[in-house]
Formats: structure tokens, sequence, C-alpha cells
């Protein structure tokens, strides 16, 4: 019986391949591609717990994609993808997130980059309801390696339905940024010395991609609107019924929102506008891109 890494490879590899993905090297199943140096796509896939009430018969594996840029602390393909996935997006969070949002709703950032194709290309090709629990988890018959590779091959066509045409799009940083803020959120600045090490999600953490494309002032005046916006459609949604809050609850809500927000200002300020902790800053950024290329180098790509 083949393992599921093994049929994964063997599925997922040439297509992969079509699309300029090689095999990383290791033990486990990441298919990767590098853009432009600073930028690298993955796909891979791992197991998971089968559709409630078939767990007896069947197993279940999850079909993972994910970004990542050199100015992130550490990009990681030693980890088995189960344990290293909290910087990775599936095929139904891409649909989640693209294809069932109005365009009324669709925030500007995603309408005005290359993002905005894949969302036409997913509206044109909605996903039936009735479909959401297979892309949620992909699912074969134990001890069966027909229905594996069946299984595969029905997750390869809805990762190129859903996955690989919004991974097309992302080619420059500032793509990179509007991928982060809307399917990862992985763009938080931390205040201490060690810019977040102690904290959790630091390993995957983008936040410095900031850094490169805003003044103080455009962050300050970015954060605020973000968290104006973020205010007005919770006020509409308590409005409406559809959350149950009460204003005080909400007042709670907005007061903690402010306070992160205005510490995530501070700190942005701080490290763009002080001279000495401006020279740390891209001191630390040029240590992650050179750390980041080499282990690249080692995983197996001329970079």
């Amino acid at each position: 019986m083949m393992s599921l890494n093994t049929a994964f490879k063997k599925v997922y590899g040439e297509t992969l391949e079509s699309y300029g993905f090689k095999k990383v090297k290791g033990k486990h199943p990441y298919f990767a591609r590098v853009i432009g140096e600073e930028i690298v796509h993955v796909i891979t896939c791992a197991p998971e717990s089968a559709n409630p009430g078939r767990e007896d018969i069947e197993n279940g594996y999850m079909v993972y994609g994910g970004i990542a840029t050199v100015y992130r602390p550490r990009i990681n393909f030693d980890d088995k993808p189960r344990d290293n996935r909290n910087w990775y997006t599936r095929d139904l969070g891409v649909h989640l997130v693209l294809e069932m949002t109005d365009e009324d709703d669709l925030p500007d950032d995603i309408r005005n980059s290359p993002i905005y194709e894949a969302y036409l290309k997913l509206k044109e090709n909605k996903c039936p309801r009735d479909r959401f629990q297979e892309l949620y988890v992909f699912s074969y018959m134990k001890n069966n390696e027909e229905s594996l590779l069946v299984s595969l091959k029905n997750a390869l066509e809805v990762t190129k339905q859903y996955m690989l045409p919004l991974f097309e799009t992302i080619n420059d940083l500032r793509t990179c940024m509007v991928y982060f803020k809307h399917f990862r959120g992985d763009l938080f600045i931390y205040s201490d010395d060690n810019f977040g090490k102690k904290n959790s999600g630091y390993e995957y953490n983008e936040g410095f991609l900031n850094y490169l494309f805003y003044t103080a002032e455009e962050y300050k005046n970015m954060k605020i609107k973000g968290c104006e916006n973020s205010d007005r459609k919770l006020l509409e949604r308590i409005a409406s019924g559809e959350i149950k809050m009460t204003m005080e609850g909400f007042e709670k809500h907005k007061k903690h929102g402010d306070e992160i927000v205005n510490k995530q200002i501070a700190t942005f300020t701080k490290y763009m506008e002080q001279k000495e902790e401006h020279i740390k800053l891209m001191n630390e950024m040029e240590r992650r891109k050179k750390k980041n290329k080499d282990l690249l180098r080692d995983y197996g790509f001329d970079i």
C-alpha cells in the first residue's frame, strides 16, 4: 500500500513541475517554487481525521498551500507539514475569501492587486455548497491504493481550480502583503527588542514587509482606516442581529482593538524614524534575507 506522502508526490509532482514547482530536498512532501529570490510558493499535504461517521472505513487528508518571503524569521521545510501548517491556506480557504465575497464588498487592496484576476476567475466558476465538505477534508478508503490515487487526482483538480490561480497572481512583495493581510493575518509588528522572538507565530510572521512600502504616516492612516472599517462592519452585523453583542460589549471590543493598533503604530514609527532603531531594523532584515536564501539553497534551489 502506497503511503499518502508517496502518492501525493506521484500525483501532484508532474503537474506542479509544469507550474515551476520542484520537490524540496528532505523527507517531507513539500513542493515549492522561488519567485525573484524573495518569494516562495509551497504546496503540500498532511493527514487529517476522516469525515465524521466515516472514520472506520476512510482516511482523510488536507492539501495546503503557503506563501513565504525571505523577510520572515525562517523559511521552514524541516517540520512535518501538519506541524508547519500555521502559515498555510487551503482550497476551501481560498474559496471562502474570494468566491463568497460580493464584489461591492471586495477590499480595495484586493481589487487593485493582481489577486483580483483570481477573484474574477472564481466568480465565474462557483463551488456548489454540497462540495464544501469535500474541499475541507479529502478522503479515501482505508488500505485501498486505487482509492487513494483517485482521491488525490480529484484533489489536484480542486487545487488547480482554486489555489493555483491565486498563487499565480502573487509574484511581487506588495501582492504578498495583500495575501498575508486577507488570507493569513501574518503582518504583526512586535515592539520588543527581539522583534517578537518569544511570541507565538514568530517564525512565519511577515510584518517586516510593512517597512518596505509605508512611511510612518501612511502606516498610521492605513491602520486607523482598517480599524474604522472593521468597527463599522461589526456595528452593521450587530444591528442586523447577525451578531449578539451589546453596545457595552462593542465599546470594550473597540477599546481593545484601538489599544493594539496604537501600539502597532508606535512601534512602526519608532523603527522608521529613530535612526539607531532603523539601523537595527535594516540589519535584521538583511540577516533574515541572507539566512533564508542560504536555507533555500540547502533545500535544493538555485538562488
